[in-house]
């Protein structure tokens, strides 16, 4: 699109001038006890600790990571579950064989259908408001029963992904079905459930019969709450798994990139995000040539670089160039693990090829950087962890050790490799664990760094897979929060980009005080508090102008201009912020 002159000018001197602000994390400690259950195993778990069958037969049973419930007049499994926070939401994936009726319950206690649940969510066979086809169904309790059907014409054998979100204040549920890759097929949102939200005491999830030969036969894959959501725009999530690699590594680093790829994939599941598992060479060749916006992307592959056939007549080195210059510019969050890069493998190859720290500096040249890293041969200190890792970890619900390979807790080799990492030519944005002061500066076993639009992030070698993994997680998802704030701020008219209806509305408002007549239509245009909107304001839309995110729904989807997503209305949520936003959250959310 083609810009009006008279904001050329602005334009080339912003973009070099301002770059986004980086996250200084804070968070919540107050938590709740989440549902997760992937269904692993020949018999429930044992969280449900209520099961209530009804007439006819009804079956329950597990196999292959799947619970499956049908036939007979009713079947509820119920697992206490009493919010502490004021929101949450409840995901589950769900698969109709034939549909009659099956729910996810909110509910004041368990056993009995239709009186006492909060809210459900169910997949039902609709009758005359869908056409008698299979439907998408708000049901709430009012005072009486009330349902809403909000999608018809569902299929049998395609899996959903259904999602509440609940809002203590206001006390407001959102229903979402979105299709298997996560993408929004449709949402219904209400505020007049006669429960209060303090009620919820159990999810549960059932099937019932009403029609002839009670033919409700549904899968369900896995549900999940969590108090930490996904961020909106970045629900999509990549995972780099490509299993033909596997051969050229011993049996141990299989295992390991196994493990990391379940890990990853639960947290991903746990907390609403929709994880795409690349597991082929054209799978990431496709996501290389065709590199979507704002998009986060791990590698279960050790610290090599992966290299397509179809760029065999490319150098390892420009291929190392193109993927550092697409995190840049596209804005990805990706991560590798230990030295990074240190080898690569084409596509097609017996053996990686081991190119050393050129590796890593080829990578890290497009930012005019290096690092330097501990050999094997030096016992490392005790690294601590940081304030910005105990924060970032409890936003995602997640756990970490105050230190590690400190004394009585697992010293040489430890939990970290020997290799902390000290960064030259750039400053990490964020670390996780420091050590102290060593030959010149302080060394980071777990950072980030930008890159452009985009972030790096870089974990050493971590024997606790599970450690490793909520590390990770943490780290990346914790990187969007500003990235997500600045977008919904940006994207005033609330379309799903940052377009030129964007820039202009800003530009308009430019110069506006609080004296100004015009003040109250551009108040909202003010990013940093200063009664006026002024350069700065002007130069984070424009930094921000042509990008988009990929996650469905998008920051501030279906609501008015100027409003900001409810996504900030979560208490505590604004402090997961830099301080350049926090302010603003907090004042217009």
């Amino acid at each position: 699109m083609r810009l009006p002159k008279w904001l050329i000018p602005i334009l080339m001197i912003l973009v070099f001038l301002v770059h986004p602000s980086f996250p200084t994390v804070h968070a919540s400690t107050t938590t709740v006890k989440p549902v997760f259950d992937n269904f692993d195993g020949t018999s429930l778990a044992s969280q449900w600790s209520y099961v209530q069958l009804g007439d006819n037969n009804p079956s329950l049973t597990l196999g292959n990571g799947i619970l499956r419930m049908n036939g007979g007049s009713y079947l509820q499994i119920a697992t206490p579950f009493s919010p502490t926070t004021d929101s949450f939401q409840l995901t589950a994936r769900v698969l109709a064989h034939s549909f009659d009726r099956f729910h996810i319950a909110l509910a004041s206690r368990p056993g009995i259908f239709d009186v006492s649940p909060t809210a459900a969510f169910e997949l039902d066979f609709s009758g005359n408001e869908c056409g008698n086809q299979p439907a998408a169904v708000a049901g709430r309790f009012t005072g009486a029963w009330t349902y809403k059907m909000f999608q018809c014409n569902l299929s049998t054998e395609s899996w959903y992904r259904i999602q509440m979100v609940v809002t203590r204040n206001p006390w407001n549920v959102t229903w979402y079905l979105m299709d298997d890759s996560g993408g929004l097929i449709a949402s219904y949102a209400a505020s007049d459930m006669s429960y209060s939200y303090d009620s919820i005491q159990y999810v549960t999830l059932g099937t019932w019969c009403t029609l002839g030969g009670c033919p409700s036969d549904y899968d369900v894959d896995w549900i999940s709450s969590t108090t930490a959501p996904a961020v909106p725009g970045f629900q999509r999530m990549y995972l780099l798994n490509i299993t033909s690699v596997y051969p050229a590594v011993s049996s141990f680093y299989q295992q390991w990139a196994v493990n990391f790829s379940r890990s990853i994939s639960d947290l991903a599941r746990s907390h609403g995000y929709s994880l795409t598992t690349i597991n082929t060479f054209d799978g990431w060749d496709n996501l290389l040539r065709q590199p979507p916006q704002r998009i986060i992307v791990y590698s279960a592959h050790w610290n090599w670089m992966l290299i397509p056939k179809s760029w065999q007549n490319v150098t390892w080195q420009q291929f190392y160039v193109y993927v550092a210059r697409t995190i840049w510019s596209k804005g990805w969050i990706m991560h590798s693990n230990d030295w990074p890069y240190y080898t690569y493998y084409r596509e097609g190859d017996s053996v990686g090829t081991q190119v050393y720290t050129d590796g890593t500096e080829t990578f890290l040249s497009v930012i005019h950087a290096s690092m330097d890293a501990w050999t094997d041969s030096i016992t490392p200190d005790s690294s601590s962890l940081t304030q910005q890792g105990a924060l970032a970890a409890t936003a995602a619900d997640i756990v970490l050790p105050g230190v590690i390979n400190g004394p009585g807790i697992n010293n040489g080799p430890g939990v970290f490799n020997h290799r902390a990492v000290l960064w030259t030519g750039t400053s990490p944005v964020m670390t996780f664990y420091q050590t102290a002061p060593w030959n010149g500066g302080v060394r980071y076993p777990a950072s980030a760094i930008g890159m452009g639009y985009g972030f790096f992030v870089d974990v050493q070698w971590i024997e606790n897979l599970t450690l490793h993994a909520e590390m990770v997680f943490a780290f990346t998802t914790i990187l969007a929060y500003d990235v997500a704030f600045e977008f919904d701020w940006a994207d005033g008219n609330n379309d799903g980009q940052v377009n030129i209806l964007d820039l202009a509305s800003v530009a308009i408002c430019f110069g506006s005080t609080t004296n100004s007549t015009n003040w109250a239509s551009c108040k909202d245009w003010d990013l940093y508090l200063e009664n006026r909107v002024d350069i700065l304001d002007v130069a984070t839309v424009a930094f921000l102008f042509d990008s988009q995110l990929q996650g469905v729904p998008f920051p501030g989807q279906s609501l008015t201009p100027g409003q900001l997503d409810a996504f900030w209305l979560i208490p505590n949520i604004c402090e997961t912020l830099s301080s350049t936003n926090q302010g603003y959250c907090a004042l217009f959310s």
